[in-house]
């Protein structure tokens, strides 16, 4: 309904009323108009800013079931654009997943992979559960998920501790913010505090204590 008042449907009127032979717009319709014109603009700016205008983060089809395994495997799927959120799944040794949720890999920075403190670098590592961390804000409450770079650009680059955590939600104002409510990290994997407890269960009650962790990046 908004919208059909934009500034492109007034000029419209103006030369519809110029094809019936009002060739002088009343000046006080004609203000009256464009104060509609404004207040719909500015009504449209603040509901984007409150987040009613909701960003769509990217969505993936990630398989149910992947070849079976010798140990779980986490695959990390995130979209080259690191504003958005990508998808974390977790697969038993079967090959039958187990858990699905969303991530993010945005750095504070939002620099390059291969940059100390850049955005979450893709490859294969080595995983384990490790902590909980005593700095619940910036790492969460539960156990998160330790790993050593063996290949890709986290190996090649020398970078480390790049872990898959919680911790606590960005604040209310970024509601609006296609990440939300989840808060760049300098290089890790942030899921939010009740999936960290979702991934802590899953891999606690797996037999093998370590696996792999595969992040790719898609557009």
């Amino acid at each position: 309904m908004f919208h059909a008042y934009s500034y492109g449907d007034i000029k419209t009127l103006q030369m519809t009323l110029r094809e019936i032979g009002k060739n002088e717009i009343d000046e006080k319709a004609k203000t009256t108009l464009n104060d509609v014109s404004r207040w719909v603009s500015q009504y449209i700016s603040e509901e984007k800013e409150s987040g009613y205008f909701q960003y769509k983060n990217p969505t993936y089809e990630t398989p149910s079931r992947i070849p079976r395994l010798s140990t779980w495997k986490i695959n990390v799927v995130l979209p080259s654009n690191r504003n958005y959120k990508g998808v974390l799944d977790i697969y038993a040794p079967s090959g039958m997943r187990l858990l699905s949720c969303e991530c993010l890999g945005l750095a504070e920075s939002n620099g390059p992979m291969n940059q100390y403190k850049g955005n979450t670098p893709t490859g294969i590592y080595d995983a384990k559960l490790a902590g909980p961390h005593s700095n619940t804000y910036s790492y969460g409450p539960y156990k998160y998920v330790s790993t050593t770079p063996q290949s890709g650009i986290a190996h090649d680059a020398g970078r480390s501790g790049i872990w898959i955590h919680g911790g606590d939600p960005a604040p209310a104002s970024s509601a609006g913010l296609p990440r939300y409510p989840l808060r760049p990290t300098y290089g890790c994997v942030r899921v939010s505090n009740s999936d960290q407890s979702a991934i802590q269960n899953v891999l606690a009650s797996q037999s093998q204590k370590s696996g792999v962790l595969e992040i790719t990046e898609r557009n």
